[in-house]
């Protein structure tokens, strides 16, 4: 028995949406408390940005820093930038 090409071509693609869809309906907040609560911050965003330099450089030092992330999520993910504020609002670099 011989099959089109294009039919065998929309069975494929009907496959992939089929097996590709979510299977559960569960889409509540995820918990964001923290897992080590024994994490306390080393050093503050503040003093991270006063030693930088014009020039991009990776940080390499193992410190813990406090913060909020703050983006723009146009277009459902993040856009361009990511800003970073620290917890009293004093700085955001």
């Amino acid at each position: 028995m011989k099959t089109s090409p294009i039919l065998s071509k929309i069975t494929v693609i009907l496959l992939f949406i089929i097996s590709g869809c979510v299977k559960d309906d569960d889409f509540s907040i995820p918990d964001l408390s923290c897992s080590d609560p024994s994490l306390v911050a080393t050093e503050s965003i503040r003093d991270i940005f006063n030693t930088s330099t014009d020039i991009a450089t990776q940080y390499i030092e193992d410190d813990i820093i406090e913060g909020y992330v703050v983006s723009s999520d146009q277009g459902g993910n993040f856009f361009r930038t990511l800003s970073v504020q620290s917890i009293d609002k004093s700085a955001a670099y």
